[in-house]
């Protein structure tokens, strides 16, 4: 079923059909994939319009809260965080694993005309 077999064995059958489902449409896919991910990505960006708020950045918010951490314990925390985004787009992946919905070939009958 899928290129994960983890999946396989921890999924039931209506969950296996509602990821088929979903991986099938792509608007949904993407804009879901957005939501998680921009959370992890923008935060701490520019925008246009808006006050600049340093601290919406994972590693600048960091720094700022853990002013009496070592540098080698800031970046413990910070590689650990690299190993849940990685975990995440991994997570993501396996959802694009999951068949999707065949379709039904509808067999040709021979013309009896002929």
């Amino acid at each position: 079923m899928s290129k994960y077999p983890l999946l396989d064995e921890i999924l039931n059958v209506n969950e296996k059909n509602e990821l088929k489902r979903f991986n099938s449409n792509n608007a949904m896919k993407g804009a879901v994939k957005k939501v998680i991910l921009s959370v992890i990505y923008y935060n701490g960006t520019l925008e246009e319009g808006k006050t600049p708020d340093p601290t919406r950045n994972s590693l600048l918010g960091l720094m700022s809260q853990s002013r009496n951490i070592s540098d080698e314990q800031m970046g413990q925390v910070l590689r650990g965080q690299m190993e849940g985004i990685t975990y995440l787009e991994q997570a993501l992946e396996a959802i694009d694993g999951i068949v999707k919905p065949e379709e039904k070939k509808k067999e040709i009958e021979p013309n009896m005309a002929r």
